[in-house]
């Protein structure tokens, strides 16, 4: 199987399962507990995964200079969105504020461990 449809059938699998567990949290904890847009993080994450995985997978292992820019850029790209959308988030809705970037942070560090381990389990090895 090609390392771009293993990405994309991981990261739908992993998705599904926190979104899984995304919606139960919201409909069982009381809503002081856990942010009402919970639900509404993980197609964000996943959607983020896939668009900065897939450049970094589709670097040829003879280049490994190519690589290390890409991950910079992506790195650097996810970075910014993520920055702007905490704080346009936190702006709009102030009273929702700290359960979301709890929220955030909790999916920000779930989604990090997986793309290190998929990344180091499936980049191109060089002969």
């Amino acid at each position: 199987m090609s390392p771009k449809k293993k990405l994309l059938i991981n990261t739908l699998v992993f998705s599904a399962l926190l979104e899984i567990i995304a919606v139960i949290m919201t409909f069982t904890l009381p809503e002081t507990v856990v942010s009402k847009s919970l639900p509404f993080l993980v197609p964000f994450f996943l959607s983020v995964s896939i668009l900065t995985n897939l450049p970094l997978i589709s670097v040829p292992a003879e280049n490994p200079n190519k690589f290390v820019r890409v991950f910079m850029l992506t790195t650097f790209s996810k970075f910014i969105l993520y920055a702007i959308v905490l704080f346009i988030y936190s702006m709009i809705n102030k009273d929702d504020a700290v359960k979301f970037m709890l929220s955030f942070m909790v999916l920000f560090i779930l989604y990090l461990v997986f793309d290190v381990v998929f990344l180091i389990n499936n980049l191109p090895k060089k002969r």
